[in-house]
């Protein structure tokens, strides 16, 4: 009996001090966590951040947190150098917290941390109006005794008011809610968006509700690294509508769909992707599609390589201004990390390529792969060099009223670019396009591009040791 008390007593103690300990425990390692976050994201292309303040008691934690996105310098921008500067996203994260094992949220609970972290939509751009003022962005998170998170965030109703702007725009948003889980080496979300409407002044565009579904074998902190890990992803938008201003008929896209599906040799770092794209179908008033399906598949790839692409564009950001200094950090990157990539002789295979318009349907896929390279070469877009290691061969096939289809719209293309055809009537373009289709095809089918079969045409291609076949007839290539 005393040996049972004894326990129960030692239970209890390491109960109590759990429960008096603890919250000053979780409070310094969330300022520890945060501090590292901020320090991470300083070393990322184009971010700023800053802990700007920082209160903590015993039970209880707040903070802020300033963050600037400097669009020209990040790995976000892709607009050419000839355009003007994208101007920086500031915003003011605020985070509050609770500390356990006891918290006290709308019911009492057991877990290590509950922390609520927001954007107030003010704080991005004055023209952001939330439903009921509620912060533009939300997230809650609980961490329990086991050190699993469940979590859920949202973006507020709300409506952007640009009307007054250079260039008018007002954005009507539904709002969006997602939940998830995270362990130590597994995370799963679920998202979804409401209806967005674009009111501008060329015409109005409504997005339809959006659903993302992701699940990864990958640790929370290196979610949002550029490596690979085991995962699968898919985005589908419902719908997308235009309607011109003036107009009557709209362009209207249902079903858009992107999908990943990774998988990661984690012994020789190799990993596959499965890139997907889809699209239920279109309308445009004249013409209709259905049924678009376009697969990629990457083989190969060097994990490696992408880690340190990563810390390439770290480099390259804070590098010095001398240009010395720079060639000096892609030269040794493309000779060591790309050649790495390379040499591990990856593969791109476009594994789908089908759709249906209203003329008949088209298929194909296409095979390449990059083969027996041991060096770099001098110049890095010779593309010799790229064609002599290249091996690739592939199928395509379309319906023949399709293919007639496609060579009046060629023929009405470039008959519309001929300056003696100034003020021709779109009639008479599409007549002469249609009476020359045939002879167009008839022309392709001489020359061996397309081979005749009873309802299609098909074209089969190959490259290896720098000859391209068509249809078994070489094509020559200016190397």
């Amino acid at each position: 009996m005393k040996k049972f008390t004894l326990g129960l007593s030692v239970v209890a103690v390491a109960v109590i001090g759990a429960a008096v300990i603890g919250p000053k425990v979780v409070g310094s390692q969330l300022e520890s966590t945060l501090k590292a976050q901020v320090e991470k994201l300083n070393e990322t292309a184009g971010y700023n951040a800053e802990l700007t303040d920082f209160e903590s008691s015993w039970f209880s934690t707040s903070a802020k947190v300033s963050l600037t996105l400097d669009l020209e310098t990040s790995s976000v921008n892709t607009a050419a150098d000839d355009q003007d500067a994208l101007e920086s996203i500031h915003t003011v994260i605020d985070l509050s917290a609770q500390h356990g094992p006891l918290l006290f949220n709308d019911i009492a609970t057991l877990g290590w941390l509950s922390l609520t972290a927001s954007v107030d939509g003010k704080s991005i751009s004055d023209h952001i109006v939330t439903e009921n003022n509620q912060a533009f962005y939300t997230l809650q998170n609980h961490m329990t005794l086991f050190g699993s998170h469940a979590f859920q965030d949202n973006i507020a109703p709300l409506v952007f008011d640009c009307s007054d702007c250079e260039q008018p725009i007002k954005i009507t948003y539904d709002g969006y809610q997602g939940k998830g889980e995270v362990s130590s080496n597994n995370m799963v979300y679920k998202g979804m968006g409401g209806n967005t409407l674009f009111n501008m002044t060329n015409g109005e565009l409504k997005l339809g509700e959006l659903k993302m579904d992701f699940a990864g074998e990958v640790p929370l902190e290196q979610l949002f690294s550029m490596g690979l890990y085991n995962s699968n992803a898919k985005i589908v938008l419902n719908s997308v509508n235009f309607t011109k201003v003036g107009e009557t008929d709209s362009v209207e896209f249902k079903g858009i769909g992107i999908s990943t599906d990774t998988k990661l040799d984690s012994e020789k770092e190799l990993a596959t992707m499965v890139v997907g794209y889809e699209l239920e179908s279109f309308t445009d008033g004249e013409v209709e599609g259905k049924d678009f399906d376009i697969e990629f598949e990457f083989t190969n790839i060097d994990n490696n390589f992408l880690n340190e692409y990563e810390k390439f564009l770290n480099q390259l950001a804070k590098a010095d201004a001398e240009l010395s200094e720079v060639d000096r950090i892609q030269s040794e990157f493309m000779n060591t990390h790309v050649l790495a990539l390379v040499k591990a002789n990856p593969h791109m295979n476009l594994t789908k390529f089908n759709g249906t318009l209203t003329q008949g349907s088209f298929t194909g896929n296409l095979n390449s792969e990059l083969v027996n390279i041991e060096a770099m070469p001098d110049l890095i877009a010779d593309p010799k060099f790229w064609l002599t290691h290249t091996q690739a061969d592939g199928k395509f096939l379309v319906d023949k009223p399709l293919a007639s289809y496609f060579a009046e719209m060629m023929i009405a293309s470039q008959i519309r670019k001929n300056p003696q055809a100034q003020g021709m009537p779109e009639e008479q373009i599409q007549e002469i396009a249609t009476a020359q289709s045939g002879t167009l095809l008839n022309t392709l089918i001489q020359q061996g591009m397309i081979i005749e079969l009873e309802s299609q045409f098909e074209s089969k291609i190959s490259l290896k040791d720098l000859q391209l076949l068509v249809n078994d007839q070489q094509i020559p290539l200016p190397y």
